[in-house]
């Protein structure tokens, strides 16, 4: 499934585009986020071949193709704090979660199981809407890799430690720190 993200330099331009997408027969259209005054960053994001527009408003960091992971009829959206589930089939939002911190980016590691990393945290989820686990390493996540389908590697930006967390609960299961010079 093809989708074209689109940055606005403006609110009103982007609800001018919006508002000419809700006039196409049949166009479903999702706004995620909310003009909070603190917005700063406007984009949509088309799926031309479902007939889905997304309006999507950032406050924090940019949104890139780092905030979608797409599975068959399902979208996830990663957007400041929030993951979004949508069903292309159906035209709805199944389901919303806050993880409290701000979004960083999905790893999939199976066709239907997807880890979500954000500042502080990692929630292993599904794309029927299911948050299997979460976990919270205690300093913020750097960067984060599967290793053989059966663990999470996190390692940590403060001290360059890392931790291991097995992919079927959530559990930590080892921990490596850093050498100090």
């Amino acid at each position: 499934m093809q989708y074209v993200i689109k940055e606005w330099y403006s609110f009103e331009s982007m609800d001018d585009f919006m508002s000419n997408q809700l006039s196409i027969n049949e166009r479903i259209v999702f706004n995620l986020g909310e003009d909070d005054g603190c917005s700063k960053k406007y984009y949509t994001m088309e799926i031309p071949e479902k007939n889905i527009c997304v309006s999507i408003q950032k406050s924090l960091l940019e949104f890139s193709d780092e905030n979608v992971l797409i599975n068959q009829n399902r979208i996830l959206i990663g957007l400041d704090e929030w993951i979004f589930w949508i069903d292309t089939e159906e035209k709805r939002m199944i389901t919303i979660e806050s993880n409290g911190v701000c979004f960083f980016y999905f790893i999939r590691f199976s066709e239907n199981r997807v880890i979500a990393v954000s500042e502080i945290s990692i929630l292993k989820i599904d794309f029927d809407g299911n948050v299997h686990w979460k976990a919270y390493p205690p300093d913020i996540v750097d960067g984060c890799k599967v290793i053989n389908e059966s663990y999470l590697r996190v390692k940590l930006w403060g001290d360059c430690s890392e931790y291991l967390y097995s992919l079927e609960d959530g559990k930590l299961f080892s921990v490596k720190k850093a050498k100090k010079e």
